[in-house]
């Protein structure tokens, strides 16, 4: 039983790696071919002011001039060792950012799912408490019940 378990957890476990191997190759291979320079986005309306030398230094310092094999297996290398960059946006480490994020979320999920269980709950048992004193019998509710419950809306 403990094997068959291990191997049905190092299949998904396997599957999930390949999935993720291939959503980040084809997102760096769609982000590489896009039309949109890096940099004049980066700069935005201030490209003008920027000289070639300092446009070169940025060009440099991203790695832009390196064939995309080499820049994904340095992005990827990178990834794997925990750095995933910076938001310029925040000016702070991305793996920070979700971490903050990480929690907000998590909390709305948690509250979510205490109040969808909640109200749930209690109109599940208003829904039964009605169908009772309507003498409707047992399995007629069980049977509405269950197809309710099987309907996804």
């Amino acid at each position: 039983m403990k094997i068959l378990l291990l191997c049905f957890a190092g299949r998904k476990l396997l599957r999930l790696v390949i999935l993720m191997a291939t959503v980040s190759l084809l997102s760096f291979i769609l982000l590489s071919l896009s039309p949109i320079d890096p940099v004049r986005a980066y700069i935005g309306a201030d490209m003008l002011r920027v000289s070639p030398e300092q446009r070169a230094i940025i060009v440099e310092r991203w790695g832009l001039n390196d064939s995309p094999p080499t820049r994904y297996l340095l992005w990827l290398g990178q990834a794997l060792s925990g750095n995933l960059g910076t938001l310029m946006i925040y000016n702070d480490a991305v793996i920070h950012v979700i971490g903050i994020r990480f929690l907000a979320s998590i909390t709305l999920i948690a509250f979510a799912w205490v109040i969808s269980g909640l109200l749930g709950f209690a109109l599940g048992d208003a829904l039964i408490a009605n169908l009772r004193v309507v003498k409707v019998p047992f399995h007629a509710i069980l049977w509405l019940y269950h197809d309710w419950h099987l309907c996804s809306f």
